[in-house]
């Protein structure tokens, strides 16, 4: 079963949490489980104050998992506006599980990236880009 998120469309689902250590707080956008529901994908907003941009960041964590800290699979932000944004302030990111162990992940283009990784818990992710 395939399941798309495309989270540009959709109102955010908002959940915030503070990383006390580093100054952050995440508000997650949306959760997408992963077919077979072993794992699920979070898109949330990562601000670290005045001095920082928005970003859009995934992780993958257990079902029943929280996220903390910074995303484990992906991070980027609209390197200054050079990005489109999503509605969350953060480049336009969208989230679309291939398979239980699949999961492809499309970004703005332009988009700065800091974290784009290839396997993270067993999941291998795929990346692309998209519009301007």
């Amino acid at each position: 079963m395939m399941r798309v998120i495309l989270v540009s469309m959709l109102g955010a689902f908002v959940v915030t949490g503070c990383d006390d250590l580093a100054g952050c707080e995440n508000e997650v956008i949306i959760e997408s489980p992963s077919p077979g529901g072993g794992l699920k994908a979070v898109l949330f907003q990562r601000s670290c104050g005045a001095t920082t941009g928005l970003s859009s960041q995934i992780s993958i964590v257990a079902l029943t998992g929280i996220v903390s800290g910074g995303g484990n699979a992906f991070s980027a932000d609209t390197d200054h506006g050079k990005a489109r944004a999503g509605v969350w302030g953060g480049p336009d990111v969208q989230m679309e599980w291939q398979s239980p162990r699949s999961l492809t992940i499309t970004y703005a283009v332009n988009a700065r990236i800091f974290r784009r990784e290839a396997e993270v818990s067993g999941v291998s992710i795929g990346y692309q880009t998209s519009g301007q």
